[in-house]
């Protein structure tokens, strides 16, 4: 009987702590990027810059950060969607992806 009650509070104080855990607030938000600046680095390795737009405390602000170590051409001036950190707008993630030269 011990053990059946001690597992009952297992599943019971699991089933809580999945809860808090799946109904917290997600941080990333969605945004649009551009490919720009696309830059020939070496001999088959490219770069560009990426630029997307950031909510931060109710202003809208823009990030641009350099994109290296590519292998192929990416197309210039390409429009991404892809998601940002709201707590760390740095942070982001591709939803699309680049698309190249051919």
């Amino acid at each position: 009987m011990k053990k059946f009650i001690f597992i009952i509070f297992i599943i019971i104080g699991g089933v809580f702590l999945f809860n808090k855990f799946s109904s917290s607030k997600s941080t990333w938000k969605n945004s649009v990027g551009y490919i720009n600046n696309v830059t020939k680095l070496s001999e088959n390795t490219y770069g560009c810059q990426i630029e997307y737009t950031v909510e931060i405390k109710g202003k809208i602000d823009s990030i641009k950060q350099f994109y290296m170590d590519l292998k192929k051409e990416p197309i210039n001036n390409q429009k991404l969607k892809l998601k940002y950190n709201s707590e760390e707008p740095i942070e982001y993630i591709l939803v699309e992806q680049i698309q190249y030269k051919k």
